[in-house]
């Protein structure tokens, strides 16, 4: 995705996030220019459904209470992962409009437990990340508006140990990569870790080979989700 004239203006008013606009600039391009640097095939030849990964991971699927366009979300495997794991300490990268968030907080809110998302605004498509967050869930709730350089560190060393970890922020390979390893190396064991857009480019496969992990790949509309348990 470009970025609009009010999105760079945000980006120019937060110097923090200047290395986050660069690298999706540079993304954007390379995804202009038609580089075949995305695992659309390799993802394709292994996912199956998203009950299908739930049911292979936690052994069943349960419902979730109704929240708006879920089933375009991750919501609901995020729900069920967090039912299984009994999870109270959750990371989350990429809020947009909340509903995947709402799926964590409807489970870990339960249990008293904490999510800290972090997220940079994206003005053209909402005024404010995690609107669908309804209030009976917002003490569960933290949001860090700072690029994942900064906002990653800052929300592993508040929870410690965390028991989900989910990513969907910065596409761009090595940010995925950045993300990916914080998260990987602060999640307990048992814990799981979940990528969306794994499609983009081969960050995630490549992550998974480097660790020697086997990762479970579902397919949501048109694009596929990574999970992979520790």
């Amino acid at each position: 995705m470009g970025l609009s004239f009010k999105s760079i203006l945000w980006y120019l008013s937060h110097p923090c996030s200047y290395g986050e606009s660069f690298r999706k600039v540079w993304h954007a391009i390379r995804k202009r220019l038609g580089k075949n640097t995305n695992s659309l095939e390799w993802c394709r030849q292994r996912a199956v459904a998203i009950e299908e990964v739930i049911t292979k991971v936690t052994g069943q699927v349960r419902e979730i209470e109704w929240i708006p366009s879920y089933t375009q979300s991750n919501a609901l495997i995020l729900f069920n992962f967090a039912e299984y794991l009994e999870a109270t300490k959750v990371v989350e990268t990429g809020v947009c409009r909340g509903t995947s968030s709402s799926g964590i907080l409807k489970s870990i809110s339960k249990r008293n437990g904490l999510l800290i998302s972090t997220d940079i605004p994206m003005p053209e498509l909402y005024a404010q990340p995690g609107e669908l967050v309804t209030d009976d869930l917002k003490p569960f709730w933290k949001l860090i508006q700072k690029p994942d350089s900064v906002a990653l560190p800052q929300a592993v060393k508040e929870l410690g140990t965390i028991d989900l970890a989910t990513y969907d922020s910065d596409k761009s390979y090595n940010g995925r990569m950045f993300g990916y390893e914080i998260m990987w190396n602060a999640l307990r064991k048992g814990g799981i870790l979940l990528s969306d857009d794994i499609n983009d480019n081969y960050a995630f496969r490549d992550f998974c080979k480097n660790k020697s992990l086997e990762p479970l790949i579902a397919v949501n509309g048109q694009r596929y989700v990574g999970v992979i348990v520790k």
